[in-house]
């Protein structure tokens, strides 16, 4: 064996015990001494990966395939680069190149499972993960994986089954903690589901999504700086974090701090363009500050991103009541209740619209709807509905924006 495979062989064995740097220093020397030897490119790409360095992995992939365009093995790892790097068409191109000489890859079902998963094929994406887990049924990622498909698809009891059993597999897989977290949450086990985040955190002091699921749990029980100091730890390990960025423009937004909330919405935006929800915030921040038309516009794009986000047709019919345009208002409000019955603002909002066009009989009925959702209403608002309409004055009142 000459020296180079030597130094390769080396490399790899230090992969294996995931001692990174040592495995690149051989990577490197064994390049050194042949550039053209692939599988040390193909290697070393791994390490960089492994690193998080996912630019010189793309590089070294891309090295190994212009040496040798057959090596499969290569599209399989450059496949996982691009899904880092949010390439999901790119990625399922490799997945499928490095599945054709190798039908029984379970990781490259894994990876295409993901590619799919991201490009909205719920169904494939579920097709690939179950099929790395015939492949190799101890393949925790796998069962995360499937578990996500199947959460989007609305089986919350599957996807925390597939969760858990990845848990059981590997206990210190922070992704599936994390996720086992969510599900917790939704299911309204506020307390199973910080146990969970506090897990994750404890696996992988690093891994951002847990601190941003904590951060959640601790504003909804009232814990502002707490779920602040998460949030913006989150943030700090991972900047391109979009949910990390909105929850901490969410906060600030309800401190009054609209400055500092747009700084974040934008961030947000920035990571994730299409993420409407902050679109919408920043809108509400926007609308805060007097700046109708911003906020407008802001409320129209969540809307064509989204159009079954019921807070977005609210905050836009608030704009539109503020401007006296009440039949665009309405029919917003008519919109957001469609959407979600239980959102009592949308019926005050309502309530304030049609008592100004003088159907007071509306109006009264949904500010009692709002009420008996838990909404707050002005108590003169209320008296004034429950004179009789010969003496009920129309004045306007103040609809403001919801986050």
């Amino acid at each position: 064996m000459n020296l180079a495979a030597a130094c390769n062989n080396d490399g790899h064995a230090k992969l294996a015990r995931h001692e990174w740097d040592g495995a690149l220093a051989d990577f490197n020397r064994a390049i050194e001494l042949n550039p053209q030897l692939a599988a040390a490119y193909c290697n070393r790409a791994s390490a960089y990966y492994n690193k998080g360095d996912y630019d010189r992995a793309l590089q070294d992939f891309n090295r190994a395939i212009a040496l040798d365009p057959n090596y499969s093995t290569v599209f399989n790892g450059r496949g996982y680069v691009l899904l880092e790097q949010g390439d999901w068409s790119g990625a399922l191109a490799d997945f499928n190149r490095a599945l054709g000489p190798y039908p029984h890859d379970a990781a490259a079902y894994n990876g295409r499972g993901n590619a799919r998963q991201n490009l909205g094929d719920a169904d494939r994406a579920l097709a690939d993960f179950s099929r790395a887990i015939e492949l190799n049924p101890s393949y925790a990622a796998a069962y995360n994986g499937r578990g996500n498909v199947k959460w989007t698809k609305g089986d919350l009891k599957g996807a925390l089954a597939d969760f858990s059993k990845a848990i059981a597999l590997n206990p210190k897989f922070a992704p599936a903690c994390t996720n086992r977290g969510h599900i917790r949450r939704i299911q309204g086990d506020v307390d199973g589901a910080l146990a969970n985040f506090n897990r994750a955190i404890e696996c992988n002091p690093k891994f951002a999504p847990a601190y941003n699921g904590r951060g959640s749990i601790k504003w909804t029980r009232g814990d502002t700086s707490g779920a602040l100091a998460d949030f913006n730890t989150a943030v700090e390990l991972d900047s391109k974090l979009a949910s990390a960025s909105f929850n901490r423009a969410s906060v600030f937004y309800d401190k009054r701090d609209y400055g500092r909330a747009i700084q974040d919405y934008n961030r947000a935006i920035e990571c994730n363009p299409k993420f409407a929800p902050a679109y919408n915030g920043r809108g509400s921040a926007k609308w805060a500050k007097g700046d109708v038309s911003g906020a407008l516009g802001d409320f129209d794009t969540a809307i064509e991103l989204d159009s079954k986000l019921a807070l977005a047709y609210c905050n836009r019919a608030g704009v539109y009541y503020n401007q006296r345009d009440y039949d665009h208002a309405v029919h917003d409000y008519d919109r957001a209740i469609a959407l979600d019955p239980t959102h009592a603002a949308s019926y005050y909002g309502r309530a304030a619209v049609c008592f100004v066009k003088g159907d007071y009989t509306r109006a009264l009925a949904d500010v009692k709807t709002c009420q008996k959702l838990g909404g707050q209403v002005d108590p003169a608002f209320l008296a004034q509905l429950m004179q009789p309409p010969s003496k009920a004055k129309k004045e306007e009142k103040s609809v403001i924006s919801n986050q």
